[in-house]
């Protein structure tokens, strides 16, 4: 497939408006051009669009017209790209869990029975402190 000046003059604007708001957080974007290979689209074009950020994000739009699929394609990656932000943003660190650093270091010293036993009841106990729901008999 070419790509001609309007073409990439337009994956240029479609993907500056969805995703010129995150252009600090983006590390790259790739942009796949094709025909579809699958006999059920016969005739259509493909558009493939991946983003790098912490993790990767990516869409895929079929269309018979190339540039409704990268116009399409774009409008899912703004939308999906503010998702992955979001649920970066609002993740807990690993190393803020709220039960890592509750454990015991002396488990070491019981027998396995114990150890199992004790870990159970480690388990019950910050249930109860973290859950908002109360426990059933």
């Amino acid at each position: 497939m070419r790509l001609t000046k309007s073409l990439r003059a337009h994956v240029e604007l479609r993907l500056g408006f969805a995703l010129g708001r995150f252009g600090d957080q983006i590390d790259r974007i790739a942009v796949h051009l094709s025909n579809s290979d699958e006999r059920r689209d016969v005739g259509e074009k493909r558009c493939r669009i991946a983003v790098g950020l912490p993790r990767c994000v990516k869409v895929q739009e079929t269309d018979a017209d190339l540039f409704s699929a990268v116009a399409r394609a774009a409008d899912r990656m703004g939308r999906s790209v503010a998702r992955a932000i979001e649920q970066e943003r609002t993740r807990t660190p690993s190393n803020t869990h709220p039960w890592k650093d509750k454990q015991p270091k002396a488990d070491a010293a019981l027998p396995p029975a114990s150890r199992r036993t004790a870990a159970i009841l480690r388990a019950f106990a910050l249930r109860q402190r973290y859950s908002s729901e109360p426990l059933r008999k």
